[in-house]
């Protein structure tokens, strides 16, 4: 996703919000015009050509929705059936084809004069997600790759979620110019969170202008969440390159250098992804617009299960009430069950790429959460008294976060091989210098490992940015909470001045 995309709406939000308020005096009513308008201006700005594609997706999904709606018959007719899997596989079709494509041009010689390189032709197809990034290192095609598809992906989940409540007739379409609004969105249109129009239309339908105060807030929420991204993911993201393509190059590698290469890279995916849902919030409660939370700490998980309820939550969602739900039934047998959850996490797995890695990723988490279900299942009250206790909480905080990051090995390596080859780095002990850190120069001094005692102390120490600004799910406030003062004025903007000198366009966010 390119971060001038992001300077971009960092400077057009003030004078949104400006207009925003004016109108929401003058004309309330016209609001969602407004906030249509600035969607296709953020769109036009970024990619023309990517504005054109979903100009042409838009009405077709929407027709498939008439289509759905279409009053008279029952819910479960074989016609209306038949209807929701054609209009889920017209909604498909352009992602998969984005994202497999490649890799069915590079298996296909006949396919190969029609498709460019294999780490480029996902680019060549959304131009939105990849305006003003320069290819370079393996790293950065690893980012390039999966920040170009992320925009289709979250896009055509927020519309199959959208057709799939229609024919359960839980909403009706509301105007072409209506669906357009909810597509276009800018908050949430590059990548997610996943919204649903049931929790969306009915904040469409009252938008209005939100008090200063919340304004304040959903600022700070986007300063915050960029300089996530910026101060902490990229100067991450820049060992963690460096780590794993010594990895890849089968290079020097000590069993410590591998160790911090894997936690760089653990803590760069979190700040990355949790930065731009930040960003995403921040926007939209400038507006008055509450998106749902993405993130709640996934890293203080006491395990997979509990991992999941916390980590990229809009999408758990989705797979658990449209994979899992409709598959295991009511009251599924244990087959039943078993044969749902890996339904689920495969099609997890495919929809973050076409790799082998990205299946190898989501086997490990299978695994875990089964044994993380079995323990569950125990139900012995000693067990869940000494594992919620002072001592072992701690204990399974850190189990999963470490088994969570050994697993990120296969979600970053560019092959197998490269995996296995970061594992082996992490397990030969045997070597010279094997617990040694800058034994072959990749971090130099102690200074370089500053960024990993900073997010680790973001990570575990810190309330969470959604907390800090808009306060915990009870209504209570955190011991750090933000208030319209000077102090965190003048914190925000020195955030924003620091992440404004030092932005590097050619790091697009992972997600």
């Amino acid at each position: 996703m390119p971060f001038d995309s992001y300077v971009f709406v960092l400077i057009f939000l003030p004078l949104l919000v400006f207009v925003w308020r004016a109108v929401a005096v003058v004309h309330r009513q016209s609001l969602p015009l407004v906030l249509l308008c600035a969607s296709l201006v953020f769109c036009l700005w970024a990619s023309p050509a990517a504005l054109l594609l979903l100009a042409l997706l838009i009405p077709v999904n929407y027709g498939l929705g008439l289509a759905l709606a279409a009053p008279g018959e029952r819910e479960g007719s074989l016609r209306r059936k038949s209807l929701l899997t054609l209009a889920l596989l017209i909604c498909f079709a352009p992602l998969l084809l984005i994202r497999y494509l490649p890799e069915l041009a590079a298996l296909v010689p006949g396919l190969l004069s029609l498709a460019p390189a294999p780490e480029t032709q996902a680019l060549s197809f959304l131009p939105l997600f990849t305006h003003g990034m320069a290819a370079g290192s393996a790293g950065q095609y690893f980012v390039l790759g999966t920040a170009a598809c992320a925009g289709m992906s979250f896009w055509t989940l927020v519309q199959a979620a959208w057709l799939i409540s229609i024919y359960k007739r839980h909403i009706e379409p509301e105007g072409l110019l209506r669906h357009a609004l909810f597509s276009l969105a800018f908050p949430w249109l590059l990548a997610g969170p996943v919204v649903r129009y049931e929790q969306m239309g009915p904040q469409l339908d009252a938008l209005d202008a939100p008090a200063l105060s919340t304004v304040a807030a959903g600022l700070g929420l986007f300063l915050t969440g960029l300089a996530k991204k910026v101060l902490l993911a990229n100067w991450l993201g820049s060992h963690a390159d460096t780590i794993f393509a010594a990895a890849a190059m089968s290079d020097a590698l000590t069993s410590m250098e591998a160790l911090l290469g894997i936690l760089a890279f653990s803590f760069q995916i979190y700040f990355d992804f949790s930065g731009y849902t930040d960003m995403a919030l921040g926007a939209g409660l400038m507006l008055g617009l509450r998106i749902p939370e993405n993130f709640a700490a996934p890293y203080r998980a006491t395990g997979f299960i509990d991992f999941w309820r916390r980590w990229h939550i809009t999408l758990s969602s989705f797979v658990r009430e449209y994979i899992y739900q409709p598959l295991a039934g009511a009251a599924p047998s244990f087959p039943r069950a078993l044969l749902a959850v890996a339904a689920g996490l495969v099609l997890t797995a495919l929809w973050h790429g076409a790799a082998l890695t990205f299946l190898a990723w989501i086997l490990i988490h299978a695994v875990f959460l089964g044994l993380n279900a079995l323990l569950r299942s125990l139900k012995s009250p000693g067990l869940d008294a000494l594992l919620s206790g002072l001592v072992m909480r701690p204990v399974c905080i850190l189990l999963t976060f470490v088994l969570v990051s050994l697993a990120w090995v296969f979600f970053r390596a560019d092959s197998l091989p490269h995996a296995v080859n970061m594992y082996t780095a992490l397990v030969s002990v045997s070597r010279p210098h094997a617990f040694s850190c800058f034994a072959n120069g990749y971090f130099a001094g102690v200074l370089s490992l500053l960024p990993l005692f900073l997010a680790a102390i973001c990570v575990f120490v810190l309330p969470t940015s959604r907390e800090i600004f808009t306060g915990c799910r009870d209504g209570s406030r955190p011991w750090l909470s933000f208030a319209p003062t000077l102090p965190w004025a003048l914190l925000l903007a020195a955030a924003a001045f620091a992440c404004l000198s030092v932005m590097d366009l050619t790091r697009p966010f992972i997600f």
